[in-house]
């Protein structure tokens, strides 16, 4: 079942941008009152939403050790330009995690994948 707080956008503040390559970046988002926006499990992804601009799905990674939500952003239109443009404090919305997962931690751990 969906859950109706997935569906609902949330509010997320910027807490880190690692610059991969020239035109890909790794942001971290927080909640505004500090740890995770929510959780999240290998494979799902998230609607970032830009006011104004436009909104797109991508794919939710762990930015670190902490298992804080990140998102990886290749520059190639105008929403991934828009985002690229922002900086550490800036906010977001989000919606999610959507998306089946992949049962990484427990029905294929140890194979051959």
């Amino acid at each position: 079942k969906l859950c109706k707080r997935r569906l609902i956008p949330q509010v997320g503040v910027i807490t880190d941008i690692r610059e991969e390559t020239p035109d890909v970046k790794t942001f971290r988002v927080n909640a505004p009152e500090g740890g995770k926006l929510f959780e999240h499990m290998p494979g799902q992804c998230a609607m970032l939403c830009a006011p104004g601009v436009s909104e797109g799905m991508f794919s939710i990674i762990f930015a670190d050790e902490q298992r804080i939500p990140g998102i990886s952003i290749k520059k190639c239109g105008q929403l991934t330009d828009y985002l690229h443009s922002l900086e550490v404090g800036d906010e977001i919305t989000v919606r999610g995690p959507y998306g089946n997962h992949f049962p990484v931690e427990d029905k294929l751990k140890g194979k051959n994948l």
